[in-house]
This record gives structure tokens, C-alpha cells and sequence, in this order.
């Protein structure tokens, strides 16, 4: 039924109707000056002057946040349903000098405005916390911090980084318009803002979603998708690098705000997606040693209560109450024994378990078993906790729900064995280090390329890739309720707990429609979803540079000002399938006339993809070309591309070290192919190149023949700097 005094929303014929956009680049873009509170009826038309100008991008993420939360609600009419987005180019945001975007964190998300990195192998938001240093700004938050004794009374608060806040997102936001009225839309409930496709490094806590301290709470809604959370602590960004990145606590911290109104009291819920994510706690070298580690306490997600507001709530526990729906992430952590490092905490079994289509609630996450628990497990002296031998605590609880006449609280349930719940239990286990079986090794990129790569100079970096090998035990593995083709349109995850949404329509809004590698890589390949924020695809192009610079031959000022000069040699990983076949290599290169709006969509690449309908049986993402094969750049290599003859497209077997080779480990064969110098000569220029040009672009897509050739099959779209 429709609320009094609200006309019934009819759905439009263009899904994006409406839609504001803005683009935000860290090096060449331009923020206006202005200033919080903002008057919806006198907004400083100079900070939204720039919406829908691709010509005109914003510096910081902020300030493009800001500009379309402004313009829509300068141009909201009556029941009105549009929202924003923001694109961020690729590049380093935070306060990293020339070349970066100068944000302050925390980057603070904006009710109706969803924010998009163009890849998060290329769009980073680094933390300025020196290793075991104080950052450039910090926020005074609520920490979970239980006392010495589990139930004890040392919960407190620690000014602690927070890279992007969710605390403001929701319809009030007092804190930005003028008279705190909060949005105009306020009475049409809040909407689920994106944050899709980043790599988060560095912080205290990554994502922060919590009650910013008004009354009564809000509730609040979002979606975190395909981003890669780099927890690893004490990490050099270059090989030559003066100072170190200082890991976080958390990677994603639910803080539930406490509603104190006698005789009622209780905690609002916050319903989260959290799907297709990648955890890193951990990483290793192709030889077997053990890299950077996260906080020997560090937590992927953690689920809590804060019991404080104006009165205290008597149960102190900081307990993990919430519902929210964690789905096909992947966690990694060191294989060690009794390790104190937590994928979850807070969380429980069916927060994780999924319907697979078939009212059959399953697992969908991949983690090392004793990484979640069902009672805090993870107690440790910090070296920036408020108390000695004194960590993390959460419980998780399976609450009752009780309306109070205004909003459903949660409300922790009351006898013997009320706070024990079931603790998650993954889809693929990761290794633990043990000989049990049933484990594996996820198979990520980097890790495959260390293990020939010729270990690093003091100015050649090491190989940092989180995607996944093409025959990982991830593949196909993840869940969704409503897979595309089989029931509806628009991808749907609904949780055991009663968790459910869908994906919008609009595809600028769909956290479903790319994978984190961007445009021209389906986020559903072969009919299934994968685990972790990459989909295995037809061809993996990768070499020796970061997970957050795909900077070869050349410093790149899009990536300032840690990226350096790496290694010319890039290697293609193709499926086992294709050995002994032909393979052409073509790429796009020119350097885009006007970048910004060149990087809403890369240069050279079809606004319509082709689709070969000579070959109905290929999957549809295997036989749809996302570029033009014109090769009109310097980039690869003229208008020939990279041959790739059969003789070269040999079956490549990778035969892990010991300390990545769980019991039972099955050798993984694919086939690897590679272009350039093989003596990896610094600052080599590609083959038939012009000069090496620092803030080239370019995307590179595969044609592979098979033996009759005639049969195609594209690959997916794969662009990257040189």
C-alpha cells in the first residue's frame, strides 16, 4: 500500500532517467570553493556547475560527492527517484602530494549518490597513517574495545582514520543542509549508495558505516562491491620507497547506534551488501616466503554495537547484532596456526549462507575456518589500543525485532544461550596451515608470477595481482538468488537472515554489471559468479606491476607520486583450452583528446560492442567485442597487434611452493604467453612504438583462432597505463 500523501512511482522507460554524473580527476581536475551548511533553495551554482560535464572533472572525491548531493537535491521536484553517480579515473586519492587528489579523509558518502572507480586495479585510496605515525586526519569513532575480560567495561573511542565514511549517507544529513532539514526526499526512506571497484590500502578503519551521533539514529543502507582491501601492514609501495604503509584494524566496521527513548530502546539495523570483495591479510613470494602481514589483530569485517548514547544500555558487550549479507568475498590470511587475525567478527551463519535460486540457503564466502568465530577470539595488545592487552570483541547475536511505532529496533534477545549462534562456515576453505583436507590455495596472479619472476632490484617492484588463475578453485563457486537469464533481469541476493536486494536497473548503478578490472569485464562469466572482486575471464593480461600502478615502462603522473619505472615484459594467461592456437593481440593507444571524458568510457573502444552472431553457442561475453581492432595508436604494436603464433601459446604448469601447497593440491595448467624484452630492460619501448609517453593509455583485447581459422573468440577488454 502506498503512504498517505505519496502518489504510487511509476518506473520509467530508461532506467537512468534522471541519473547526475560527475567525473573526478586526481591530476587535472578542478574543485570549486564552497562551503557546508548549503541552502537547497541557494545553492552556490558554482560547485554544480560541473555535473554532467565530463570536460569538467573534480580533484577530490569529496568535492564531486558533495557537488551531485547539492544538484540533486537543487533540482528534486515531488517524489522524485533520481539519483548520482561518480566516476573516479583512475589514480591515488588522499593526501599524497602532487599527483594525488588531496582528499581528506574520511571520504564521506552522500545519500542518492553512488561512487564508481573505473577498476580497482587502477583506482587506489590510500591512508596517510605513516607506519606507527600519526595520520594527516583522524575522526573520533567508537572502538570495540571490550576490556580485559570478555563482557568487561573498556569500551571506549580512538581517533582513528577512516577512509570512507557511510556514517552521512542516510536522508537527515543535517550536517549538510543549511537549517538541518536534512534532504528534501527525507520521507521517501534511504536508498543503498554504491562503492564499487577501489583498492583500499593504509587507514585504521577502510569503510566506516555508523551512527553519526544525532537522535534519533538513522538507518542506513549501501553496497560495497568488487573492491580490493589491501590490510597488509608495514609495506613498502615502491621497492625504493622512504616510508611504509601502516595496515588497518578493520576493513569494514557495522557500528549500530543505540536508540535510547524510555520506555523503548535498541539498535537500528543497517542493511549492507557486501559482496564480491577481496581480503588481503596476508601475502606471499613466489619462493615460498611469508610477505607483509596485516595488525595481528586486524578484523575483514566486523559487526558491533555501540551501547552508549545518553544512558548506557546495561549489557555492555559489544555485540554483533546486525544482518547484514556478506556474500561471495574471499579473505586471505597467513596459514598459521592459533593466528589472532579475523576474517569476521560479529558475524554470523546466516549472514553468509545465500538462497541459490532454489530456497536453498548455502555458504558463498572463501576463509580460513577458524577466522570467524561465534565468541571473541581476537584479544591482543595493539600498539594503538586505549588499554594494554586489551583488542577487539564482538559477539554475534541473532536479535528480536520490535517496532517502537517509528522505526524496527533490534534488541538482543534475553536467557540462557541467547548470545550463541553459529559461526560462518566458508564455501572453499582457505588453507590453514594444517594437513586437513578439502583446503586450497585461492591461485591468485601475483603469487603465480613470483614464482619465476626474478626476485626485485632496489628499483623494480614486486608483483602485486590479486585477480585469480584461471583454473582457481574460486571459479564459479559464488551465489546469487536470482542469477540473470534464469528468473529475472537484475542479479538479487537474499540472505538466511532475511536479507534481500536487488541490483538496480540502471546499469551506471549495478554493482553486477563489471567485475573490478572495469569496462569490458563481465562481472558474471560463464553463467556463474566467482569469489573475490575479480571474474576469470578468456585472458588475463598482467605483468610485473602493482595491484595499484599498472605503470610498466614509464613513471606515470596519473599514479603520482609512488609510482615508478617497472619492468616492459608482459605476459597474457590464457585458459588450457586455447594451447596450440592463434592468438592476436590488439590494443587501443591513443592518448585521449579531452582524458576525462575519454575515461567514462576507454579511447578506441565501441560504444555498442559487436556481438558475432556466427557462433550462437559461445557464451554471449566470449563472443562480444568490446574494441575496435583498429589499432590507430603507437600501442601495442601498430596496426599488426601482437601475433601470438600456436607454438608459442604452450601449457604452462605452476607448481606452488611448499608453503602454498595445501595437502591434495592439484597442479594448475594453463597457458602463458608474453611480449616484450625478455631481459625485462628498464624503460624498453614496445615493439614498433613512438616514444614511451608516461600518461598512455590503452586497452588490449585477445582474438584467438581456433585450428579451422575461421572460429573467433574474443576475449575480454583489458586496459592499463604504460
Amino acid at each position: 500500500m502506498t503512504p498517505a500523501g505519496r502518489s504510487q512511482e511509476v518506473a520509467p522507460v530508461n532506467p537512468c532517467e534522471g541519473l547526475a554524473r560527475a567525473w573526478v580527476d586526481p591530476v587535472h581536475g578542478h574543485d570549486p570553493l564552497y562551503q557546508l551548511p548549503i541552502s537547497i533553495t541557494v545553492v552556490d551554482l558554482a560547485l554544480i556547475g560541473q555535473i554532467n560535464d565530463p570536460n569538467a572533472p573534480f580533484k577530490t572525491l569529496q568535492a564531486a560527492i558533495d557537488a551531485v548531493h547539492a544538484h540533486l537535491g537543487y533540482q528534486w521536484t515531488q517524489n522524485a527517484t533520481t539519483q548520482g553517480i561518480v566516476y573516479a579515473l583512475p589514480g591515488l586519492y588522499g593526501q599524497h602530494g602532487q599527483g594525488s587528489s588531496l582528499d581528506v579523509f574520511p571520504i564521506m558518502m552522500r545519500d542518492r549518490v553512488n561512487v564508481r572507480g573505473l577498476g580497482a586495479r587502477r583506482s587506489v585510496i590510500r591512508g596517510t597513517r605513516p607506519y606507527q605515525g600519526v595520520p594527516v586526519s583522524s575522526k573520533l569513532i567508537f572502538w570495540p574495545d571490550g576490556g580485559s575480560q570478555p563482557g568487561g567495561g573498556g569500551a571506549g573511542s580512538f581517533n582513528a582514520e577512516v577512509l570512507v565514511d557511510y556514517s552521512y549517507s542516510a536522508v537527515k544529513d543535517s550536517g549538510f543542509w543549511a537549517g538541518g532539514q536534512g534532504t528534501p526526499w527525507r520521507g521517501m526512506g534511504d536508498s543503498a549508495e554504491l562503492l564499487d571497484s577501489f583498492t583500499l590500502e593504509g587507514g585504521d578503519v577502510q569503510i566506516l558505516v555508523s551512527c553519526p551521533g544525532i537522535f534519533p539514529p538513522e538507518a542506513m543502507s549501501g553496497r560495497i562491491t568488487n573492491c580490493v582491501f589491501d590490510m597488509r601492514d608495514g609495506w613498502s609501495v615502491t621497492a625504493n620507497s622512504p616510508s611504509l604503509v601502516s595496515g588497518p584494524w578493520f576493513g569494514i566496521m557495522l557500528v549500530k547506534g543505540l536508540w535510547v527513548n524510555p520506555p523503548t530502546f535498541g539498535y537500528i539495523e543497517q542493511k549492507f551488501l557486501i559482496a564480491n570483495n577481496t581480503f588481503v591479510l596476508a601475502q606471499y613470494y613466489g619462493d615460498g616466503e611469508v610477505g607483509p602481514l596485516s595488525k595481528d589483530v586486524a578484523v575483514g569485517i566486523i559487526d558491533v554495537t555501540n551501547p552508549c548514547r545518553i544512558t548506557c544500555e546495561p549489557n555492555i558487550e559489544q555485540r554483533g547484532l546486525g544482518s547484514p549479507c556478506l556474500a561471495n568475498n574471499l579473505f586471505r590470511l597467513p596459514p598459521i596456526e592459533n593466528d589472532r587475525r579475523r576474517a569476521m567478527l560479529g558475524i554470523e551463519d546466516s549472514d553468509v549462507r545465500i538462497d541459490d535460486g532454489t530456497a536453498n540457503f548455502v555458504p558463498s564466502n572463501a576463509f580460513r575456518t577458524t577466522t570467524s568465530a561465534a565468541v571473541n577470539l581476537a584479544r591482543a595488545t595493539s600498539n594503538f589500543s586505549l588499554a594494554a592487552n586489551t583488542g577487539f570483541y564482538s559477539r554475534p547475536v541473532r536479535p528480536a525485532t520490535v517496532w517502537n511505532g517509528v522505526v524496527n529496533l533490534l534488541v538482543n534477545c534475553a536467557g540462557p544461550g541467547c548470545s550463541v549462534v553459529v559461526a560462518p562456515t566458508p564455501a572453499v576453505v582457505m588453507w590453514d596451515g594444517s594437513q586437513a583436507p578439502g583446503q586450497v590455495d585461492p591461485g591468485f596472479v601475483g603469487e603465480y608470477l613470483e614464482s619465476f619472476i626474478s626476485p626485485p632490484t632496489p628499483v623494480l617492484p614486486r608483483v602485486i595481482d590479486w585477480r585469480l588463475l584461471p583454473d582457481s578453485a574460486l571459479k564459479n563457486r559464488g551465489i546469487m538468488s536470482n542469477p540473470p537469464g534464469l528468473v529475472a533481469p537484475f542479479p538479487m541476493f537474499v540472505a538466511a537472515n532475511g536479507f534481500n536486494m536487488t541490483d538496480p536497473a540502471c546499469p551506471d548503478l549495478a554493482s553486477y554489471r563489471w567485475d573490478g578490472e572495469g569496462y569490458g569485464n563481465p562481472r558474471i562469466v560463464d553463467g556463474q559468479v566467482d569469489i573475490g572482486f575479480d571474474e576469470i575471464d578468456s585472458m588475463i593480461a598482467c605483468g610485473t606491476w602493482g595491484n595499484d600502478s599498472n605503470s610498466h615502462n614509464a613513471p606515470s603522473a596519473l599514479l603520482q607520486p609512488y609510482a615508478q619505472q617497472g619492468r616492459m615484459k608482459r605476459y597474457f594467461i590464457f585458459d588450457a583450452i586455447f594451447r596450440d592456437k592463434d592468438c592476436k593481440i590488439h590494443g587501443s593507444g591513443l592518448i585521449p583528446a579531452t582524458p576525462p571524458s575519454a575515461w567514462s568510457q576507454p579511447p578506441e573502444t565501441l560504444d555498442s560492442p559487436i556481438q558475432n552472431p556466427a557462433y550462437p553457442n559461445l557464451p554471449m561475453e566470449r563472443r562480444t567485442r568490446y574494441i575496435s581492432f583498429r589499432d590507430t595508436g603507437p600501442t601495442p604494436t601498430g596496426t599488426s597487434g601482437w601475433i601470438i603464433p600456436a607454438a608459442n601459446m604452450l601449457a604452462t604448469p605452476w607448481f606452488p611452493p611448499p608453503l602454498l601447497r595445501p595437502p591434495g593440491l592439484i597442479n594448475r595448467t594453463f597457458v602463458l604467453a608474453s611480449t616484450g624484452d625478455d631481459n625485462d630492460v628498464l624503460g624498453h619501448v614496445p615493439p614498433a612504438s613512438a616514444t614511451p609517453q608516461p600518461d598512455l593509455y590503452f586497452g588490449c583485447e585477445a582474438e584467438l583462432t581456433w585450428t579451422d581459422g575461421l572460429t573467433k573468440w574474443w576475449s575480454n577488454l583489458q586496459s592499463e597505463y604504460r
